[in-house]
Parts: structure tokens; sequence; C-alpha cells
């Protein structure tokens, strides 16, 4: 009876193996050639593929150098040798937090498990009963074949991007090396391609590549397998690329829809398939930009200026129109593979416009008086923090138009100090910036000058959110796919309205900030006429320069269009005094009028429903009869001034004491007639440099009040100086000035203050 059981078993597992066999070899008979191919809005190729399955012959396992196989199995399989198919360790750690996702999140796949796989063409979504599938049927195969033989088939057939299957081709397409001349270097570069090959794109997230082989790296030096020596060469010296061979337009936007595809629909969705991906992209619109974004860095190159990105979008659809990840994608030596729409970087002044949003939110307005003077916050770790305006002045009191149209630092400082910092990162995220993801302490109140770090991709679609009155809608990059002539759904818009139940307070919040980013005459003081943001249409746009000039942004919108410009250079060095609007501007300009050629293009008309209310400059309250300065503003519903100004007088104007040092253009200071009183520093200030402003070009302010004093000395740290020159090196001084007033009396004012 028991023998019974036994051959029956018997007969059933070799049943299960032979119809499983004769179904990979029906599928593999019967498999066609995937091709794939990416289009432009109008049809136009930008790049395709097609399958072509053991293109080269099979290589043979002895064939195989040792760097490639013990670089693939440090990398995906260490305990190949160890088990029979599946690592239950290692499968056992993943199982609870899979069983707790309800699919696969973490994989613990055995090459012979991937393996399977690959054979199987299994292009389904991640799931518990595939994962039991391919254990299944990886146990079966450990008893068939060879661990020499499922490694020489593993390393034939694995997938490492670009249409590439197995080692032979990936070595020929990577590094135009025949595979058994990959030295550590290569090979453990190739090694790490498979885990992710969206993620790992060497051409486009080359540093990701790296970042893991210096992971593989570390392991093999830990198994003895590198000397300390080879490690260190490894990590000191990038492998060199060679250039893709396929006719491609657009490539870093088709890298980027590839990688949407192979996420949402897995990497071999295509395989097998006829597919037809129609995208967004204006190919001639794309062509286009590129040409004027590689004018405007030729003309920067002894700026140290080599690198650029561009997008386009439609504001109604967000449809992305064109998307130049950067000036020459085939630039090995200026890093042009690097996609510069979605790098991260600092956008310095390009974030105020999300700052004073806020501030508007909770009821000011664009007449909103801020003192823009000597100031000090205090920072997390208690210290003050003291920042400085780029022209390194102080403009009095300004009202939130002049402050944001000139790019004021000290009034953005302020605005997010009443803001608060935890709510400028909620708005931010609100209108789609993700990558914010540090506490307020991390970034401080120099969030507002740009400390974050944003993408071109996220912050361009940012302004067209504004331009939306608040409504978010992520950028659309597919239209429609096809497949095998059917097409497939792609959902990829999902709108929103930011700050949900506050219809009225967005769509006012976001026209007074129209409003002020397209009025051309109030950024005139810093821009002057004739600037790169100034057109002959309603244009709303702001510049952006990190500090040192590391990079340089423009973005803007018309009510078509939404602009995003970044310039600088991909590997991070500093350009040579090139600012937003020098840098990125004049791209963003050309951008504009190519965009309207043959459009009318209609003024912003959201600001028209919110009416004006005539204030008093410089109080922001309402005139008096003896007023002489008069701007016309626009508040939100229930907050407009109701106090009358009380500076004029039918004496003149009178400012407020904490306004006495500052010389305005309105007023002479009211201050007694005899002082000697030093303004800036102030005592226990502590200068963190700006963002914006260069090293060589930053100062701290030194300004001394005087009136009827005479014999006026300056000490630094107990030293006679000539002038208030006040050092930037590093340390803890005191500042002392001494003087005779008209009765002979000495008058002495000192400060202490850090530079940090």
């Amino acid at each position: 009876m028991r023998g019974s059981y036994q051959t029956k078993a018997i007969a059933i597992i070799i049943t299960v193996v032979l119809i499983t066999a004769l179904l990979i070899v029906l599928q593999a008979k019967n498999a066609k050639p995937g091709t794939i191919a990416i289009l432009d809005r109008h049809g136009e190729e930008l790049f395709s593929l097609q399958e072509t399955k053991q293109k080269q012959t099979p290589i043979r396992f002895q064939e195989i150098p040792h760097t490639i196989i013990t670089s693939t199995l440090a990398a995906e399989d260490k305990n190949f040798f160890l088990h029979q198919g599946i690592d239950w360790l290692a499968t056992l750690r993943a199982m609870k937090e899979n069983i707790t996702s309800g699919e696969v999140v973490s994989g613990a796949s055995t090459i012979t498990q991937q393996l399977m796989r690959n054979i199987l063409g299994t292009t389904r979504e991640r799931s518990i009963t595939n994962k039991i599938t391919e254990m299944f049927l990886a146990t079966i195969t450990e008893h068939v074949l060879t661990k020499d033989q499922i490694l020489e088939q593993y390393l034939n057939s694995i997938f490492y991007g670009y249409n590439t299957y197995g080692i032979a081709e990936a070595s020929s397409w990577y590094f135009d090396t025949d595979f058994r001349q990959l030295d550590w270097n290569q090979a453990t570069f190739l090694a790490v391609i498979p885990q992710n090959t969206s993620q790992f794109n060497p051409y486009t997230n080359f540093d990701a590549v790296r970042k893991r082989q210096a992971w593989l790296v570390k392991e093999l030096l830990e198994e003895n397998t590198l000397t300390q020596e080879e490690a260190d060469f490894i990590l000191q010296n990038p492998p060199t690329l060679s250039s893709p061979l396929q006719k491609i337009t657009a490539p870093h936007f088709v890298h980027f829809v590839m990688n949407q595809l192979e996420t949402a629909l897995g990497s071999n969705f295509w395989h097998g398939h006829d597919v037809k991906v129609t995208t967004t992209l204006d190919e001639n619109m794309y062509q286009e930009s590129k040409k004027i974004i590689n004018q405007q860095i030729k003309s920067l190159d002894t700026k140290n200026v080599h690198n650029a990105g561009g997008l386009v979008l439609d504001n109604i659809t967000g449809e992305i129109l064109s998307y130049v990840g950067n000036n020459d994608y085939f630039d090995n030596q200026n890093d042009g593979a690097v996609d510069m729409v979605q790098a991260l970087r600092q956008p310095g002044s390009a974030m105020k416009p999300f700052i004073y949003l806020g501030a508007i939110l909770k009821g000011w307005g664009t007449g909103t008086i801020i003192y823009d003077i000597p100031s000090r916050f205090q920072t997390a770790q208690g210290t003050p923090y003291t920042p400085l305006n780029y022209d390194l002045d102080y403009h009095g009191p300004v009202t939130v138009r002049e402050a944001l149209a000139n790019s004021f630092n000290i009034p953005a400082v302020k605005t997010l100090d009443f803001l608060g910092i935890n709510e400028a990162k909620r708005i931010l995220q609100e209108v789609g910036i993700s990558t914010l993801t540090h506490d307020e302490d991390y970034y401080g109140l120099s969030l507002a000058l740009g400390s974050g770090e944003v993408s071109l991709y996220e912050l361009t679609n940012a302004y067209r959110v504004l331009e939306q009155q608040g409504l978010y809608t992520s950028p659309v990059s597919i239209r429609n796919i096809r497949i095998d002539g059917e097409e497939k759904s792609w959902e990829s818009n999902n709108g929103r309205p930011v700050w949900h139940k506050q219809k009225e307070k967005r769509e006012e919040a976001t026209a007074m900030i129209t409003d002020i980013l397209s009025d051309n005459y109030a950024r005139l003081p810093e821009f002057g006429e004739s600037s790169s943001l100034e057109f002959s249409f309603p244009v709303a746009a702001k510049t952006g320069t990190s500090r040192n000039f590391h990079d340089n942004w423009t973005l803007g919108y018309s009510t078509r269009y939404t602009v995003g410009v970044w310039v600088g250079n991909s590997e991070g060095s500093a350009m040579n005094q090139v600012s937003g609007i020098t840098g990125a501007g004049p791209i963003f300009h050309e951008l504009m009028i190519l965009l309207h050629k043959q459009i009318i293009n209609n003024s912003f008309t959201n600001i028209d429903n919110i009416p004006t209310v005539t204030i008093c400059l410089p109080s922001g309250l309402l005139p008096n009869e003896y007023c002489t300065h008069k701007s016309n503003e626009r508040f939100p519903e229930g907050h407009t001034p109701r106090e009358v100004d009380t500076w004029y007088t039918s004496d003149g104007l009178t400012l407020p004491p904490e306004l006495n040092f500052w010389h305005s253009k309105f007023a002479t200071s009211t201050l007694s007639q005899t002082a000697l009183k030093i303004v800036s520093p102030q005592n226990n200030d502590v200068f963190i440099f700006d963002l914006e402003i260069p090293d060589d070009q930053e100062n701290i302010p030194c300004k001394i009040f005087q009136s009827n004093i005479n014999n006026t000395q300056i000490r630094l740290n107990g030293e006679i100086i000539k002038s208030c020159t006040l050092p930037k090196a590093t340390g803890i001084y005191e500042l002392e000035v001494t003087g005779i007033d008209p009765q002979g009396q000495t008058i002495t004012d000192r400060v202490r203050f850090t530079v940090s």
C-alpha cells in the first residue's frame, strides 16, 4: 500500500515537471519579438526598440570570468551554492513585511527563482501567488539542473536594461567590451543593474548605480574577495560608459516615460508585444527649446556654465510639451546624461512666492507692510540668525508687493517667521513639492531663501498650480498606450484642490501672487527696465539663485503655459557670477516668446474680482489728509486696513522708533540732535551667510549713526580701525565706537557679534 502511494507521488512530480517544461518550450517557441515605440503627440517617433532574444551566441559557463560570477552572486544571491532554490532565511526575513502589505514588497528571490521568472516571461504584478509559483518551479529546477547550468542560463538571460539580455550583451552595450575582458570595476558596476533597471539606469542615474556599486564593493572587501587597494581604485575611478547607438530624440524625456511605464506595468511589459506609446511631447517645440538652451549655454561658456534644463507645461491639461533634461545628453565630459529636470537642487528665491502665499491665506494682502531693517531671529539651537539682502542694503517699510517683486530677503524671512516653517512645508507639499522631508529645525528660516532641495519638475508644476488658482494636478507625459493594437487605460492626472474647503481663499491668494509676479513696475528697483522678465503680454515670473551661484532658476507662467528653467553645472560646481536673471532668465524669455508667437495671450483676470484699497505709504494704513504717498493694493475679504494713518501730520512724516535709523526717501529721522549709535551689527548678532550672496560679495553690514559728535573712533577687539569694515572670518568680535559731544563728554556704544 505504501509503495503504491510513493509510486503515485513520483508520477505526479514527473508529470508536473514535464508539463512545466512543455509549457516553457511552447511559450518560447510561439513568443514573438516585442517592439516598443515612443512617439510624440503628433505621432513622430522619439525612440523605438525591438526585442530580438538570443542576438548573440549563448556563452558557456566555462567562458564566464570569475569577476562576473563573484560580483553577480554577491549582489543577487550570496547563498546560491548553499540553498536548493529557496533562501529560507532571506525569505523569512521578508515574509512578515510581505504578509502585512498583502503583496511582495521585499523579494528575497534567489537566482534560480529569478531564472524561472525570466523563462516564464512573467510580466504580471508582483504578488504572493506569483512568488509561491516561482519558489515551486525553482525547487524543481534545482533537482534537474546543476548549479553551474543554472548560473549559465541566468547570465545568458538576465535583463540589464536597453533591450540587453545577458552579460555578453550588457558588456558590449555599456562598455563596448568583450565580457571576457571585464575588470572588477566594470563587473561590479554591471552586477547591480538587474536589481532595478529603471532606478539603476547608468545613463540617467549614474550616481545611483555608483552608490549601489560602492555597497557591493564593500561586501566583496569584507569577504576578502577584493583587496583594499582594488576597492579604493573602484571607488575613486568611475567606469567609462560607451554612448548608446540607437537614434533617440529627447532622451531624458524618453527615459522618464519608460521609467513611468516600467513602474506601473513591470520592467518587461512590452516583451512579446507590439507597444506604441503616444506621449504629450511636441518634438518641434522640444527641438526649438533645446536650440535656445544650447545658444545660451554657449554664450556662458566663459562663466563656467555647462548645463541647463527646461520644462514647458500646458496650464489646463498639465501636459508636458517640452522636456529638455540637459543641453547635451551625449556630453560625458559635462555629465550631460544627468536629468536636471528631475535632479534635486536649491531653488534660492524661487521658493518665495509660496511663502507669501501662505501669509496671504492668513490675511495678508499685497499692501501689508513689512519692515526691511536689520533683523535677528532665533534658530532652533537658540542662536540669533541675521539674514542679509542681496544688495546688502535695507529698504525700510515695504509692501508685500515690493518685497516679493524685488526678492528682498529680510521680508521673506520675516514672512516665514510669521507663517511658521511647518505651515510653509504643508503649503509646499500641497502644490506638489515632495522633497522637503526633514523637520523644521533642519531647514530653519533659511527655507524662505531656498535652503531646501527641489526638482525643476515639481517646482515648475507648483508655479502652474498658482496659475490654476490652487488646483493641483500632476504633469502628464503619456496620452495613450496601445498594446497589440488595443488601447490600454492610463491614469496619469489626478487632480485635487489645494486647501480643499477654502476655494475662495485660495483663488484670492493665488490671484494676488500672480498679480505681484506679473507687475513689471513693482520689480523695477531691483531688475530695471527691459529685463528678461518683461514681456509685451502678461507673464508672472520669478528668479532664484542659490548660494555662490551653484544654481540659478527662472520660472513663470502666462495664461496658457508654464515654463521652468534651471542653469548651472550637473556636477554642482559654481558658476562665475551668473544669477537667475542673467543665466536662466534669457532662456525663459525666449521660450515664452516662442510659445506665444501665434497665440493671443489673455490677461490674468482673476485679480479683477478682488477690490483695491488705497493705502498710505509707508505705514500701510488708510490715508489721512496729510498723506502724500498713496498706493492701490488688494487684501483678502475681511482683512482690509481699518486704521487711519498717524505717521503723517501737518509737520511732515514721523517714523516709529524702530525705523529711526533707516534713512528713507520719504522722511527724515526724528532722533535727538545729538546721538552716537552702532546701527549694525546689533549686540549678540550671529551672522550666517545668506544662500544667495556669493562669498566674495558677502560682507557684514557696518553702519554707525552719529549727530553732533566729534573725534569719532572705531575699535574692533580693542584695535582702532580706519573704516567700519568688518571681518568675515569665523570668530567672536567686539565693535566699539566713541566720540565727543558738544559738552565735551565722551559717548560710547559697544556691541558683540559672532561670525559662523
